[in-house]
């Protein structure tokens, strides 16, 4: 039996991309897959070995320095086939990989350039940005490349042929038991977020708007579900209106998604309202999947690439996420158009079983595999 070994220093060992969807797709199609990642404890599920790290140091600086070599021990001593890994402090390590002559694969889920671009509290970042196509270069000679999104394909299809594109589109079949079209609104809006939390993600244009909901008679709750640094929250407590919604925001901290979803059940829209920054406005935000497949109308960010999916299949709104009177407006419409949550809801469902989801996939998935192991 062929084994492969996923790899991460940064993600969780429950990590939805990682775990959920591409272990659990090898594991059923006949591989052996370990994941090695930081993670609490060994364990075996659905098929997949996950291999638990435990790291010790905290902080960026000791992660790269020294957690990344620990990582990259353990996987080694599972003596796989093929090695997928998935954080970019990991390319050394992948061509130590190479140099002994292993098959290996770099799955890119962000443009990291892009992103480094975007880090105002990183000196240098322009500069430092542009180095990194290096990285990319380096990247795409060495390894055979998963990306995440169709715009990254045009940095690295002019470097080589073996890439494939996997989008990170939700697993429909998993998702089933937390559907719901019946989400009935009786005197209190119920929102839902499932993500990192950060200004980028447009969270203080939420805290404003649900104040804004509140000064017009609406009750509101926001279940706000993901992790966030102290720094983070320390600065969400500062913004102006958080002292009078505060009692209506709960944020849950990091969760498996399968507890995470159990939360959406009883609330009636959806969130993710992504500011224009550079790397989202090409990229897919995945919850707005999520939120389909389940039958959660959408509220989002008015990107272009967001609207044709959203307004195309008439599953919810796109909002400029700068406008938090405009996001209270939709908000508001729900609440005063109750058919509109089932109605919008159900077009949701269909949308993402016909068009957004992982099956697709899957298939790109297991035949980039096929190619790297006769190639």
């Amino acid at each position: 039996m062929t084994r492969i070994c996923h790899v991460t220093s940064i993600h969780k060992g429950y990590d939805t991309r990682i775990f959920l969807k591409e272990c659990r797709s090898l594991a059923k199609a006949g591989y052996d897959v370990k994941l090695v990642a930081p993670h609490p404890k060994a364990e075996w599920v659905d098929g997949v070995d996950i291999v638990a790290v435990n790291r010790k140091g905290k902080g960026r600086l000791s992660r790269v320095l020294f957690f990344v070599w620990r990582v990259f021990y353990v996987a080694l001593k599972t003596k796989s086939d093929i090695y997928h890994f998935h954080d970019p402090e990991l390319v050394p390590a992948g061509i130590i990989l190479r140099l002994m002559g292993k098959k290996v694969i770099f799955d890119i889920h962000e443009n990291i350039a892009r992103q480094i671009k975007s880090k105002s509290y990183l000196p240098f970042r322009l500069k430092i940005s542009k180095l990194y196509g290096v990285v990319d270069w380096i990247s795409a000679k060495c390894f055979f490349i998963i990306l995440a999104e169709y715009s990254y394909e045009k940095i690295y299809s002019k470097w080589t042929k073996n890439y494939e594109i996997v989008l990170n589109m939700p697993d429909f079949d998993f998702l089933m038991p937390f559907q719901n079209t019946e989400r009935i609104y009786n005197q209190t809006i119920e929102l839902y977020y499932v993500g990192g939390i950060t200004f980028v993600r447009g969270i203080e244009t939420v805290v404003i708007a649900i104040n804004e909901l509140k000064s017009r008679g609406f009750n509101v709750i926001f279940h706000c579900v993901g992790p966030y640094e102290e720094s983070v929250m320390e600065k969400i407590k500062a913004i102006p209106e958080f002292e009078q919604v505060k009692n209506d925001i709960h944020f849950y901290g990091a969760k498996r998604l399968d507890l995470a979803l159990e939360m959406s059940k009883k609330c009636h829209i959806g969130l993710s309202i992504l500011l224009p920054i550079e790397n989202y406005l090409e990229s897919y935000s995945t919850k707005i999947f999520e939120y389909m497949a389940i039958g959660l109308p959408v509220i989002t960010s008015n990107f272009e690439l967001y609207r044709k999916v959203i307004e195309k299949h008439e599953c919810g709104f796109c909002v400029d996420p700068n406008d938090p009177v405009l996001l209270a407006d939709k908000i508001e419409y729900f609440a005063t158009h109750n058919n509109a949550i089932s109605e919008m809801g159900k077009n949701g469902i269909a949308a993402a079983k016909a068009h957004y989801n992982w099956k697709h996939e899957e298939e790109k998935l297991l035949n980039l595999y096929s190619k790297v192991l006769f190639q």
